[in-house]
């Protein structure tokens, strides 16, 4: 019951689609967090108050963003810093506050930023972005990743059931 939405880019570099994307999806979620009344303007969302709108968007701020190798992710945090945070930050929308996790990290970083997105009393003040590799594709479970995007497709469809199937564990669609 996962939503899939995949595009390829015309005429421009992979690493500003998937960069401009994730600063996109921000101005959306932003949007709904600075005015959650147009959640309850969604037709047949099936929640009744402001608070339970705001309850909802926790779980749409933090963005997975999946690598095939280690150097993509890379970029996309160099692209991130300029041109999107500044981007970002001129339109007064908070920033990515980005986090890696690759095989670089040790077992402790991982928990420790796994800790970061599960136990953060304020979603909104914090890690908001996992720049991952296949490293998260086994035993990363986190209710608060509803949204992925990713740079390039996991070489086998092993990988990519896996890899996307660390989103939409609380909310599938």
């Amino acid at each position: 019951q996962r939503l899939i939405l995949g595009y390829a880019p015309y005429g421009k570099a992979i690493i500003n689609s998937v960069v401009y994307s994730l600063k996109y999806m921000r101005e959306v979620v932003y949007a709904y967090l600075i005015d959650p009344q147009k959640v309850l303007d969604i037709p047949d969302i099936g929640i009744d108050s402001v608070e339970e709108a705001t309850e909802i968007l926790k779980d749409y701020w933090i963005f997975l963003e999946y690598n095939n190798v280690k150097r993509d992710g890379n970029n996309v945090e160099g692209a991130l810093e300029t041109p999107i945070n500044v981007e970002l930050k001129k339109q007064g929308i908070t920033e990515f506050n980005t986090r890696k996790m690759t095989g670089d990290e040790t077992f402790q970083d991982v928990r420790e930023v796994l800790a970061q997105v599960e136990n953060n009393p304020d979603v909104f003040d914090g890690v908001n972005l996992i720049a991952a590799t296949s490293m998260i594709s086994h035993g990363v479970d986190a209710d608060r990743f509803n949204i992925m995007f990713f740079y390039g497709i996991p070489g086998n469809t092993a990988e990519y059931i896996q890899a996307y199937s660390r989103t939409g564990r609380r909310y599938s669609s």
